[in-house]
């Protein structure tokens, strides 16, 4: 999605059932200072592989090498960084991330698509770290959606589906979904969430995304997660 020159894209490419994992050892933010990246694909009904989330280094530095060696397993992927310097003398780092940080606790109806829009996150559930990334799927082609943010666990009929997140709730703003998926980043930094998703606190999420074809009330939701924050 951000292809530029010099980026060396498709250095290393692990593929693992409808997940694919491509790096590009010469990615480089200069606000962080930041480089190496991996882009996870996902393969939606139709087919199509639709890029999902970037994974950074959390501490990746220039000229680090991240990203030239890559490993998918299950929900777990991998990144090499073999010139990584630490104190010690030792180099080399290896970097993890999940695929499904927290716990479904509701499952979510069908929708038009003919299956049910299962919600899932890649990122760790840590404060500091701040790189998690929310995607709903399959939901209708170019459906418009929320994800939503509650402490409390419900279970209410609401539109053709249940909503499963309650209390005060702290709504993302609306994103449009690509081919089936439904995506959107948070930072924890910035409003709405600030100084509610904290560390040692758990929270509920769930989307929430229109269906005109499927008819009733025209929108349906997503299975949801339920994550403790970490430090």
């Amino acid at each position: 999605s951000d292809a530029a020159q010099q980026k060396a894209f498709g250095w290393s490419v692990t593929i693992s059932g409808d997940r694919a994992l491509a790096t590009a050892p010469g990615w480089f933010d200069q606000a962080s200072g930041r480089s190496g990246a991996g882009y996870l694909f996902e393969r939606d009904p139709s087919g199509t592989w639709v890029e999902t989330a970037l994974l950074l280094g959390s501490d990746s530095g220039l000229k680090d090498g991240m990203g030239k060696w890559s490993a998918l397993v299950g929900d777990t992927l991998f990144l090499g960084s073999f010139y990584h310097t630490h104190a010690a003398p030792e180099d080399g780092s290896a970097y993890l991330y999940s695929v499904s940080a927290g716990s479904t606790f509701c499952e979510s109806t069908h929708n038009s698509t003919g299956a049910s829009a299962v919600l899932s996150c890649v990122g760790a559930a840590s404060v500091s770290t701040n790189e998690l990334r929310f995607r709903a799927l399959p939901v209708p082609i170019t459906a418009s959606g929320i994800f939503f943010f509650g402490p409390n666990q419900v279970s209410q009929p609401f539109g053709n589906g249940f909503r499963c997140v309650g209390g005060s709730i702290l709504r993302l703003a609306p994103v449009v979904a690509e081919h089936h998926v439904l995506g959107q980043g948070v930072d924890l930094a910035s409003p709405p969430l600030a100084g509610n998703l904290v560390a040692g606190s758990t929270w509920n999420v769930q989307a929430w995304f229109r269906d005109v074809a499927a008819g009733g009330a025209l929108f349906n939701t997503s299975s949801a997660l339920s994550i403790l924050f970490e430090p």
